[in-house]
């Protein structure tokens, strides 16, 4: 693994919980290895998001997994942990 790239694509997410009050939520997802983290463009108001966005990271170690993570957009205060 060492000196590899790791190329990630981010399709989609379904049936997502509502995080807002609207009963939807705005999601995002969170890449991170190595210390490189990486974000998806938020989507606003939905529970069922489609991003196609890749992603490319530089491995030097090859020893960490890939952590993904889904968030909600907040406006005012900190996102929230979606998944």
């Amino acid at each position: 693994m060492h000196g590899s790239i790791l190329t990630v694509h981010v399709v989609e997410a379904r049936d997502l919980r509502p995080m807002d009050m609207d009963g939807t939520s705005d999601p995002y997802v969170v890449l991170q290895i190595e210390d490189q983290r990486i974000e998806t463009n938020y989507k606003k108001s939905t529970l069922s998001p489609v991003w196609n966005e890749s992603f490319t990271f530089d491995i030097v170690h090859g020893r960490e997994p890939l952590k993904v993570v889904v968030m909600d957009k907040d406006t005012f205060g900190n996102d929230d942990f979606e998944g």
